[in-house]
């Protein structure tokens, strides 16, 4: 069987991948970006303060005080290795110390050292004795400096000192700051597509390999499977939780709910045999909640592993009818059969009588014949409308004629064809076969009398009520029989009985019906039975 493609733009792993790398990356930028402006922040502060801390040196050496007013600018002076000194140490581009004329005494390039400086509007702020910090071009490029008035012992300004770091030294500094940063972002950005792509991996082995789609559209698939099937379904896990249930099994029993666990007296009848071993049942009736059940059970096996166990259920009530309603066709047949081998017989004997010329006595022969058959069939014919109960009785009637029992139905029996459901006929056909069958037993253990049974069904029209009763003249029943016969495997003819009237009493209770024995005299019993056609658990509500 070839497996049904599923094409989309995207796979769920690779879905999940995108998604994560998505938030990682997104999470990354932003915190990269914060923290990159934090650090860019820091740097700028240290190096403020770094070119500051460095011109208060400057501005407040002694070698530098001593000989800015007594010396001349020179390439090798005292001031120009100084300052070279300092501007190792502390790590900046360049220290510039100038006079009140703003001539150079330092310079990290020496050729302008004795020439003046070549920014003086900037360099004239602080000839009022001001410290101020500055963005502007220089001999060295764009940088960022300081400049900071230069005093002597008497506290009269004398100089400047100009301290500072170019563009590219800063730029420099910042990027060997920013790259642990960028690096870290990558390295959480290869992380997350690793996660991703092993979440993805191992959601897709839960899945079975499918994508959601592919379960939406299985799990709708398995649903109308379920609900379609003719039996019901019920599912548990091994905490007898249920899993699932179909249509069928929610209208056999309302009150499943999934995820809770299954009511006792359910599980127990569903499940109680079969639930902790790994063998399956199949076609077993079960009686639970006042209902008959066809029941089937397997355990849910998957890798070796038991998942739960599930239960096909079908009322046994449709194939109890599919079985009355052949079994009330196959008696009708025999009765038929019987029926034709006697009229050939009696064919045969008008032949016979005619070949005598006897005619009187074939006229005499016809109408008793004919007055027998209306006598046993005529009432069954046109008072029980139901087919399947009339074929029922047909063949009843033929039984208890070849076993020698008298069976009559009264004439005023009576089964309207309007109340004659289907439903009803085979509740009908539960009792009625029991009844006939047990009086036929009580007659034939009985030798010292001539075995008869009477039947009566009647309809109350007005309330609504068919009235059964089956009388027999056979040996009756004892206080200690009586007190039991209606209970299931109680009985008095051995094993593997004591069926029939549990199930008559069975039938009766679920249409709220009522049932009675009474011992006749001289001998004899009768069972009446009442089943009301309205209020009826087997049909349903209507």
């Amino acid at each position: 069987m070839q497996k049904k493609s599923y094409h989309h733009k995207w796979s769920l792993r690779t879905t999940i991948i995108l998604v994560v790398l998505l938030t990682v990356a997104t999470s990354l930028s932003i915190a990269a970006l914060l923290v990159l402006h934090n650090v860019v922040q820091t740097q700028q502060r240290n190096i403020k303060q770094n070119i500051r801390s460095t011109a208060t040196i400057v501005a407040t050496s002694t070698v530098v005080k001593d000989n800015l007013t007594t010396k001349q600018p020179s390439a090798h002076g005292d001031i120009q290795r100084y300052t070279k000194r300092i501007q190792r140490a502390t790590h900046v581009d360049f220290i510039v110390v100038m006079n009140r004329r703003l001539i150079r005494y330092s310079h990290p390039d020496t050729r302008v050292i004795g020439h003046r400086f070549s920014s003086p509007n900037d360099a004239t702020k602080s000839l009022t004795g001001h410290t101020h910090f500055s963005r502007e071009t220089g001999v060295l490029g764009n940088g960022y400096r300081i400049f900071t008035p230069i005093y002597n012992a008497r506290h009269q300004q004398i100089g400047i000192v100009c301290v500072g770091l170019t563009e590219r030294s800063i730029n420099s500094e910042t990027r060997s700051a920013e790259l642990p940063i960028v690096i870290g972002s990558l390295l959480g950005l290869i992380s997350g597509i690793i996660a991703a792509w092993l979440l993805g991996t191992h959601i897709r082995r839960r899945l079975l390999g499918m994508e959601p789609q592919e379960i939406a559209t299985r799990v709708t698939e398995l649903s109308v499977i379920n609900d379609s099937m003719s039996e019901g379904l019920i599912a548990i896990d091994q905490q007898r939780r249920l899993i699932t249930a179909n249509d069928i099994a929610n209208e056999l029993f309302p009150t499943l709910t999934i995820g809770d666990p299954l009511d006792d007296d359910l599980f127990n009848a569903l499940f109680g045999q079969t639930f902790k071993g790994s063998k399956s049942t199949i076609n077993e009736s079960v009686l639970v909640q006042s209902k008959e059940l066809i029941v089937s059970t397997s355990p849910l096996i998957s890798a070796g592993k038991r998942l739960g166990s599930m239960a096909l259920l079908r009322d046994r009530s449709e194939y109890q009818l599919l079985a009355d309603q052949l079994a009330g066709t196959t008696q009708y047949i025999q009765a038929l059969r019987a029926q034709t081998h006697e009229f050939l017989n009696k064919l045969q004997a008008v032949s016979g009588l005619i070949e005598l010329h006897q005619y009187d006595e074939v006229q005499r022969f016809i109408t008793n014949t004919s007055a027998d058959y209306q006598a046993q069939f005529g009432n069954l014919n046109n008072h029980i409308q139901s087919p399947a109960v009339a074929g029922f009785l047909m063949g009843k009637l033929n039984q208890a004629h070849e076993q020698q029992v008298a069976f009559t139905i009264t004439p005023d029996s009576l089964l309207p064809k309007q109340v004659a459901s289907e439903a009803l006929s085979v509740d009908l056909i539960k009792v009625l076969g029991n009844l006939i069958d047990n009086a036929i037993d009580a007659v034939n253990n009985d030798d010292n009398v001539k075995s008869e049974i009477t039947l009566s069904i009647n309809y109350d029209d007005e309330s609504n009520i068919l009235v059964i009763e089956v009388t027999d003249n056979g040996c009756g029943i004892s206080k200690e029989v009586k007190a039991h016969m209606f209970e299931q495997h109680y009985s008095t003819k051995g094993r593997d009985r004591g069926y029939g009237l549990a199930l008559v009493k069975q039938v009766v209770d679920a249409r709220n019906g009522y049932l009675s024995v009474t011992n006749n005299r001289p001998q004899g019993t009768t069972f009446y039975v009442e089943l009301p056609l309205y209020n009826q658990k087997s049909e349903g509500d209507d």
